[in-house]
């Protein structure tokens, strides 16, 4: 595996925009950078991250499956994410690729990105 990138987009949230505060889609495409087949599946996980201290904004962030990667081939994780706290403050999404470390790597130090920081606003739902 190679390195992840992330990018989060505004879900289109019609009707549910009285019930979510913020809601947002985060797609991670992760690829495999190799000449073989990666033997096994890995877990993927995107969190939130309030950068003042480091801390998770996610209880528990619900893992994606990712599926066995054929050489060069990328595969899109999609992460439906809604953060309702810490408005004015700045965070961050943290995707972390095969935290359990499952698939055999010639690099496992490239598994983890951080999307660019953001200040999280209150919308009007009026």
């Amino acid at each position: 595996m190679t390195p992840v990138t992330g990018r989060w987009i505004a879900w289109p949230a019609g009707a549910w925009r009285r019930l979510l505060p913020v809601a947002a889609l985060v797609l991670v495409g992760a690829w495999n950078a190799g000449a073989d087949e990666a033997q096994s599946v890995a877990w993927v996980i995107a969190d939130a991250v309030l950068m003042s201290d480091g801390s998770s904004l996610i209880e528990n962030p619900p893992p994606a499956y990712l599926k066995t990667l054929e050489a060069n081939e990328e595969d899109i994780i999609e992460f439906p994410m809604t953060l309702t706290t810490h408005f004015d403050e700045e965070q961050l999404i943290r995707v972390i690729v095969d935290s359990g470390n499952h698939l055999p790597e010639t690099d496992e130090t490239d598994n983890s990105r951080n999307s660019a920081s953001f200040i999280l606003q209150k919308g009007d739902c009026g």
